[in-house]
């Protein structure tokens, strides 16, 4: 997530004008992670020759897609009432997207971690806070 496009872009005027919510019943895994750091891993992994493999770019802060929606809602100071239930993102974007956006794996950095890979964005919280703070 960034400032300036990804994920974001499209949820942020939903929440904005206070219509944002959860996605289905909001319990499934949302990796996330900072664009910002998915540079600083990157740059990690050409400037150590320590790292080797598989590298995943997702925060070590896992979420559900309800704890997502609290921060990003609190970083913006409104509210997220409106549930978006399954069978409407069935019928706007078919069953596929649907079913990619209501069920996710629980992915974890161990590896990026285990490089010595140090998190600017841990946090949820924090990530969302610097994503739509004015200014």
């Amino acid at each position: 997530m960034g400032k300036d496009g990804g994920m974001l872009a499209s949820m942020y005027w939903p929440f904005f004008f206070g219509v944002g919510g959860v996605i289905g019943d909001g319990q499934q895994w949302f990796p996330w992670i900072h664009v910002d750091d998915v540079a600083g891993i990157m740059l990690h992994a050409i400037n150590n020759t320590n790292v080797h493999g598989v590298l995943n770019a997702v925060a070590p802060e896992t979420a559900t897609n309800g704890h997502f929606t609290s921060a990003l809602s609190t970083s913006m100071r409104r509210y997220a009432p409106f549930p978006v239930p399954k069978c409407l993102l069935s019928l706007t974007l078919g069953d596929q997207r649907a079913d990619m956006m209501t069920s996710s794996p629980k992915i974890l950095p161990s590896q990026t971690l285990a490089s010595g890979y140090s998190f600017k964005y841990s946090s949820l919280q924090a990530a969302c806070d610097d994503c739509v703070k004015w200014g």
